[in-house]
């Protein structure tokens, strides 16, 4: 495939964009897990 520079930098910062809002999401995820942790361990009144 043929771009041209301005294609391919416009590819570029897309592509950059995409790949933080992967690790934007995966950080969501994390931390919702860590909040369920600790939902449960008040529950269960170890914290």
């Amino acid at each position: 495939m043929k771009l041209s520079v301005k294609k391919a930098k416009a590819l570029s910062k897309f592509l950059a964009l995409d790949a933080d809002r992967e690790d934007y999401e995966r950080i969501q995820l994390y931390l919702m897990g860590c909040q369920h942790t600790i939902e449960v361990l008040q529950l269960l009144e170890l914290l």
